[in-house]
């Protein structure tokens, strides 16, 4: 992890401070070693890191009913992961998660800073109204984001790099290799996977090469306003990561978003944008998907 300058720390120490035990009871297995080491991410200020440390291990403890402990720590910490991340309806969703597991689970002041304290609380009135009325429907609560930025600006095609003699390197029509996905019903933090294929020309005498990919899709409509604008931007592949000298070549951009959607919610959808950036040997492009990926949540 990069070395985490003097001024973020401090942000990072307003936002979380060291851990301590809750008011809760604590548990008699022994500690989760995964759930330490994502608390210790979301204290190191390693939020994206700890997104998907603390993802992995609510779902774990989840299946698990002898450790609802533990799995509130676990949703307790990655919603103030997300808060770091600004990702708000995302870290409501696992504070509420959080107080399901253990209702009698609070903050205080001392430890944890007030935009914490005040989405924490925002998440158990709202747990404590669902609970007070029997049989509530309402629209799907399950975000098809949690991701790891915050909302990303619209980018148009931008090349910076060289070209030989003999011709230039392009990157050109991005568009979703999966535009349709379904969130099955009952997911809890399910990562779903999708594509975006991108055409690459590559008219130069030598073989290009692309050292690194990152993708970011963006929530542009849904049923629940506050969703438009949340992103998601977890970790990409390429493949191929090469393309020939006079050749031309369709890349695959692979990556993931995580699916939540509660049993019993009504059907909806959301639709995303697209957006890819290829770091190349002929230069960075970066690149907007011309479609839009639909996300059905049944």
């Amino acid at each position: 992890m990069p070395a985490i300058s003097s001024s973020r720390r401090l942000g990072i120490f307003a936002l979380v401070v060291l851990v301590a035990s809750t008011p809760s009871a604590a548990p008699s297995s022994a500690p989760d070693a995964e759930l330490l080491a994502g608390i210790r991410q979301v204290q190191e200020g390693d939020f994206e890191g700890a997104a998907l440390t603390l993802d992995g291990v609510a779902r774990r403890l989840g299946e698990d009913p002898g450790r609802t402990h533990d799995l509130a720590q676990a949703n307790l910490y990655l919603g103030i992961a997300y808060v770091g991340l600004d990702q708000r309806p995302a870290a409501k969703d696992r504070f509420r998660q959080a107080i399901e597991a253990d209702r009698d689970l609070r903050l205080s002041l001392d430890r944890f800073s007030p935009k914490v304290l005040t989405l924490f609380e925002e998440a158990r009135r709202e747990a404590e109204a669902h609970r007070q009325t029997p049989g509530k429907g309402g629209a799907k609560t399950g975000w098809l984001i949690l991701g790891i930025t915050g909302a990303a600006a619209a980018t148009a095609l931008v090349v910076k790099g060289t070209s030989s003699s003999s011709g230039t390197a392009q990157f050109t029509r991005a568009r979703f290799g999966t535009p349709v996905i379904v969130c099955p019903d009952g997911s809890h933090g399910q990562p779903i996977s999708f594509t975006i294929l991108v055409d690459a020309n590559n008219g130069t005498s030598e073989q290009v090469t692309v050292n690194s990919v990152t993708s970011t899709i963006v929530i542009v409509s849904s049923d629940i306003p506050s969703e438009i604008g949340q992103a998601s931007s977890f970790p990409s592949t390429v493949t191929p990561d090469t393309v020939g000298a006079q050749s031309q070549a369709t890349l695959t951009i692979a990556s993931t978003l995580l699916c939540f959607n509660d049993i019993g919610d009504a059907p909806r959808f959301n639709e995303w944008s697209g957006h890819a950036t290829l770091t190349t040997s002929a230069g960075v492009f970066v690149l907007d998907a011309a479609d839009r990926l639909r996300i059905n949540i049944p």
